[in-house]
């Protein structure tokens, strides 16, 4: 259950969702101009140093427009992603569609009234599960009249809903009449939302626990929609740092003592890059991954790395 091949194959069937996420994400980096994560460089003695690279684009605005202008395929994509993550949870519990396809309200029916096992973090965490039907819930109406019908009009960059639609939750209600704006910017925190659930859940990522704050974080700013629990969950803070050396051990508790002034009472995870600084090869290892001592052999730190 939840084995590899199904999650690669979940991840094939989303995978143009999240390049096109992806393309949005760099469009609006290469638009503001963008500027790399700051590395932190601690050499065997002296003062360590900061290292940050910006870069500039020309003609990077238009990429941004155009990225504006696709607001409607940015949400029914990142709905798509949710829809392919609930297909596989279903599929994986050996649950299948009543006909020969799966209905979005059979989808719905099913996450809500029969119990199912979870992968991973979504095994233990009600509220994130909570999160992904609230979105699910959400968006479904929203795709189906940009995809079938008339929904509104894109306004600037902001989806102005007006449309009327039949619940079909609520078989005995009249039809329900949307009539809202949904902003650009919670757009794409949606599609944000969606392509970490997706990464979260197929590649199995590092820094997991980073991911999942992430999410919850994101998740606060749009509890309006989904009507899920606050998180009220401060973001890590994720440092990125490159120990240069001549040793053959290095003080881990050094770092972490200098990473913990850096982040000023946050909590914090780290990428620790090795270099040796005569020949220039270099490894990186992951702060969950090391053990709490204050110091380790080059070579147990090697160990360390993540296959």
């Amino acid at each position: 259950m939840f084995d590899k091949n199904s999650r690669e194959h979940l991840y094939d069937c989303a995978s143009y969702e999240v390049f096109l996420i992806r393309e949005v994400q760099e469009a609006r980096a290469l638009s503001a101009g963008k500027v790399t994560d700051p590395v932190y460089v601690i050499p065997d003695e002296g003062p360590g140093s900061i290292s940050i690279e910006v870069s500039d684009c020309i003609n990077a605005g238009g990429g941004e427009r155009l990225a504006l202008r696709l607001t409607p395929l940015i949400l029914t994509s990142a709905f798509k992603i949710l829809d392919q993550i609930w297909e596989w949870i279903l599929t994986e519990n050996s649950i299948s569609p009543k006909g020969h396809f799966w209905s979005f309200f059979g989808k719905y029916d099913i996450f809500n009234t029969k119990p199912i096992v979870y992968p991973d973090f979504l095994k233990t965490d009600n509220d994130m599960q909570m999160v992904l039907k609230g979105m699910y819930q959400y968006l479904w109406p929203r795709r189906n009249v940009i995809i079938h019908s008339g929904w509104g009009i894109l306004r600037g960059h902001d989806l102005h809903f007006d449309f009327e639609y039949k619940d079909v939750t609520q078989q005995n209600k009249p039809l329900v009449r949307i009539n809202e704006v949904l902003s650009y910017d919670d757009v794409y925190t949606i599609s944000e939302i969606s392509r970490q659930f997706l990464e979260l859940l197929c590649l199995q990522v590092r820094a997991s626990q980073d991911r999942i704050v992430v999410i919850k974080v994101l998740s606060d700013k749009l509890a309006s929609l989904h009507k899920a629990n606050l998180f009220n969950e401060k973001r890590i803070a994720v440092f990125r740092v490159h120990r240069v050396t001549n040793l053959k051990r290095i003080s881990v508790k050094k770092i972490r003592d200098q990473l913990k002034t850096r982040a000023k009472g946050e909590q914090f995870l780290f990428y620790l890059t090795v270099i040796d600084a005569s020949t220039n090869d270099s490894f990186e290892v992951f702060s969950e991954d090391i053990p709490r001592v204050d110091e380790l052999s080059l070579t147990e730190l090697k160990a360390c790395m993540r296959s």
